[in-house]
């Protein structure tokens, strides 16, 4: 959501160690928020920025975009709540005319200072996912995903490998002085001439075939990065560089060259900077020099790399925008309070505090704070797959490598040394005796509050896979969801299972499980939904509002309605029709991981990429 917040008067940014924006204030008493989607997303995962003619900055991210005005220290956010087709925002142009050009995982947003427009494969685009975009000489547009596309005056056309295109999986593209289209893929570099396509690869000279950047030169000469280095190509002869001969890593994800002849690197490493006029750098290295996080750069990971007036150097990260006047390091840095956007697992604990499992941390929101716990406060990683809050007020989470307990004030990690039946835990329940059930990896786990009962996949449960999901029912009966073998169901009886299509499901990979307050059971798989009413599963298949049919959540409202979280969006059943809503509604993304509903009935959906959206009865 678009927020604008002054700072206190500044004489020159550089001369600060760093400049945060507040973008989450908190309401006015007595203001109430609004009914609808609201977004919570993290605009410090940048992966691309630009300078506009004025000097000021513009910043793509998994979270939305940012305009840094560098003049006076403010800065804007701008989501799908207004009007950017999709948070996971991978790259930023700006035309000749000022308007700005962004490509998302869901199309493109086009802005012009007031007006959004969007594009996607309906409006010509090869597909909606758009990782990277270049600005021809003559004005039109080149944009590049799965598959290449070009819009100029004649209107759009696109490019794929039936065209002649090395592979679809395009990760950067840039258009050269003479019109020539230069794309990266994920297995090589095609040029495009405007009528015929060249092929260039590792057995030419280039440094490795995954190429993450290219950079044309006014001169025409092409610099690429790659994940083994940066490759120069001056139209005859190939030159790469490694950490053996200056890079501070090997893994370049960002190109600039400056006027004055020097090359920066944005790397997995920090920034390297090539001076061919012979500047010495701290590695010995004659011509290079490099900067990381002990220089000032606020994560060592840069994505992204631009060159503003007065040669200023903007360095996106995974942290934050860094930018360096040739002497000095300074951070901008957005307070949005949530540690990622993809948000892998979402539960409600007893104090209303809503938690948010993400890859780099879990996140607690008690409005308006925000908390956040990595392997630095006890976590055993920091891939946080799933959360259950315990009626006690405690809170559980799991991860690729063991599980852990917060009792409020630490975290106490439990792996398969201590009783776990598999170190990775992707589900959790909490039955109605406080026991906490855990799946993932190769079994089930039991925990009572003082040892742990595994029930592994060859000795008590009969399958050879994985799980996936698990519930508990109020009457203590445990609900297993499997990736191959079906549903599995514990009650008093033991172990039982349901498999196949002759049991009613429409597919064994099941990757959802909710109960209904009735006591029936709802269950989403790859291939659409399951209903179980004892004895009987009846299968929905996937409705038509879920093209693709994986079904990756579901929740269920205090009145007996359905969420269905999918890769295409979020589907509300009302038990007679079906309707989607999208980012294009002021979702946070497309993709939908979890689902969870609120005791006082608010929905809150995580995202791969975007963040959260919450939304209110």
């Amino acid at each position: 959501m678009k927020k604008r917040l002054g700072i206190a008067p500044i004489i020159s940014l550089l001369m600060l160690a760093g400049l945060a924006c507040d973008l989450t204030p908190p309401l006015p008493d007595g203001l109430q928020p609004q009914p609808g989607w609201t977004t919570y997303s993290n605009a410090n995962d940048v992966s691309d920025v630009t300078f506009d003619r004025n000097g000021g900055l513009w910043v793509a991210s998994s979270g939305g975009v940012v305009y840094w005005n560098l003049a006076d220290g403010t800065c804007t956010k701008y989501t799908t709540a207004d009007g950017l087709i999709d948070n996971r925002v991978y790259a930023v142009a700006i035309t000749p005319d000022g308007a700005l050009w962004f490509g998302t995982a869901s199309g493109l947003s086009r802005f012009d200072g007031e007006t959004w427009t969007s594009y996607t494969e309906a409006d010509g685009l090869h597909n909606n996912r758009v990782r990277d975009i270049a600005i021809a000489p003559d004005g039109s547009l080149w944009f590049g995903g799965y598959g290449v596309s070009h819009l100029g005056d004649e209107g759009w056309s696109t490019y794929s490998e039936a065209d002649g295109l090395v592979e679809n999986g395009v990760l950067a593209l840039d258009v050269a002085p003479d019109g020539a289209v230069w794309v990266g893929t994920l297995d090589g570099i095609s040029r495009f001439d405007g009528q015929h396509w060249t092929t260039y690869t590792e057995q030419d000279g280039l440094a490795d075939d995954w190429v993450y950047e290219i950079s044309v030169g006014a001169d025409g000469s092409v610099w690429f990065g790659t994940q083994e280095g940066a490759s120069h190509f001056d139209g005859r002869q190939w030159t790469t560089y490694t950490e053996e001969n200056g890079l501070v890593n090997h893994y370049v994800h960002a190109i600039v060259a400056a006027p004055d002849g020097t090359t920066w690197f944005g790397t997995w490493g920090g920034v390297s900077q090539q001076d061919p006029r012979g500047a010495i750098s701290h590695r010995e290295e004659r011509g290079w020099r490099t900067y990381t996080t002990h220089h000032g750069l606020v994560h060592r990971y840069v994505q992204a790399l631009a060159l503003g007036p007065k040669g200023v150097l903007a360095a996106g990260t995974w942290a934050g925008v860094s930018l360096f006047d040739g002497r000095r390091w300074t951070t901008l840095v957005t307070d949005d309070g949530l540690a990622d956007n993809t948000v892998q697992a979402v539960a409600v604990a007893t104090d209303g505090a809503v938690w948010f499992g993400t890859q780099r941390g879990a996140s607690r929101f008690d409005p308006p704070t925000w908390t956040t716990y990595t392997r630095d406060d006890g976590l055993p990683s920091n891939d946080v797959q799933a959360l259950a809050a315990a009626p006690d007020g405690t809170m559980w989470a799991g991860t690729a490598v063991g599980a852990a307990h917060f009792d409020g004030h630490r975290w106490t990690t439990y792996t398969t040394e201590d009783g776990l039946a598999s170190n990775r835990v992707r589900s959790i329940a909490v039955g109605p005796d406080g026991s906490a059930w855990l799946s993932g990896g190769e079994g089930v786990s039991r925990f009572d509050g003082e040892r742990w009962y595994a029930y592994r996949n060859e000795n008590d449960l009969l399958i050879d896979s994985p799980t996936n999901c698990i519930a508990v029912a109020p009457d203590g009966t445990v609900w297993v969801g499997t990736n191959g073998d079906g549903i599995l169901r514990l009650d008093s009886s033991g172990w039982s299972g349901y498999a196949g299509q002759e049991d009613g499901l429409p597919s064994d990979n099941v990757t959802a499980l909710t109960l209904a307050a009735d006591g029936t059971v709802w269950a989403g798989t790859t291939r659409g939904l399951a209903h179980f009413v004892d004895p009987v599963w009846t299968s929905y298949g996937s409705p038509p509002e879920m093209p693709n049919g994986r079904v990756q959540s579901i929740a269920i409202t205090r009145n007996g309605h359905m969420w269905v979280g999918s890769n295409d969006g979020l589907v509300y059943f009302d038990g007679q029709a079906w309707i989607t809503y999208t980012a294009a509604d002021g979702l946070a993304s497309q993709r939908v991981l979890a689902l969870t509903i609120a005791p006082d009935g608010e929905l809150w959906a995580g995202f791969e990429g975007g963040g959260v959206s919450r939304r209110q009865e």
